[in-house]
């Protein structure tokens, strides 16, 4: 079945390519691994939870579409972390990665280590109260 899977994810990947531009693409599916199929599922490995939770929430219509064309018919997507993955297990740093969508957040998926920004001393003096117009950002640490 891994042979099986593999043929499908790279049928889908032609199909994502010309659907994304390549830094789209490069990014978010690239990494990813088709690890199993059967009659009625398709199991891909992710970088990291991150990716996992962001290709949900922002290509979950698309991947479908291309796993179905690719299989030639509708497979549901499971998804599973690639060999090697570390959970994210503290609560406050996993919901900070779910909210920032900046090219930080693209950092996550690439493996590298992370940290939520620390608050600035000015930060809370913002003209219109504090946390008000202000974004979580995530950055490189290392």
């Amino acid at each position: 079945m891994q042979h099986l899977a593999e043929k499908i994810w790279s049928s889908a990947q032609e199909h994502l390519r010309s659907k994304l531009t390549a830094d789209t693409y490069n990014m978010w599916f690239a990494s990813l691994r088709a690890s199993a199929v059967d009659n009625s599922h398709v199991t891909l490995e992710a970088t990291n939870e991150f990716c996992e939770v962001w290709l949900k929430d922002n290509y979950s219509s698309l991947l479908q579409d291309a796993i179905a064309i690719a299989a030639g018919k509708q497979l549901e997507i499971k998804f599973k972390p690639a060999p090697g993955t570390v959970p994210m297990t503290n609560s406050r740093a996993s919901h900070a990665w779910r909210i920032e969508k900046g090219t930080q957040a693209s950092l996550l998926c690439l493996g590298l280590p992370w940290a939520p920004r620390p608050r600035l001393p000015w930060q809370s003096a913002h003209p219109w109260g504090p946390n008000q117009g202000e974004f979580p950002r995530l950055f490189c640490i290392g």
